[in-house]
């Protein structure tokens, strides 16, 4: 490969993912200024909290009651 070969490829276009032109929208609010979805830590963490007033339980129940919840607030 000669050395005009390399630069024509290094100058070729680029995906939209690696010249970061795409971006995430922007999360409405909600009351109090929080997002109105509630991240997946956020759901996580409360998903845990009621598991562990359960004494266990299923997961997947767990979480989408944490998930509602936090929804509502």
């Amino acid at each position: 490969m000669t050395p005009d070969n390399q630069a024509k490829r290094s100058t070729s276009k680029q995906t939209p993912a690696k010249a970061g032109a795409k971006k995430t929208p922007a999360k409405t609010r909600g009351r109090a200024g929080r997002p109105a979805t509630p991240s997946h830590e956020e759901i996580a963490m409360h998903a845990h909290e009621i598991y562990e007033a359960q004494a266990g339980g299923d997961d997947v129940a767990n979480w989408l009651q944490a998930e509602r919840e936090l929804s509502l607030q």
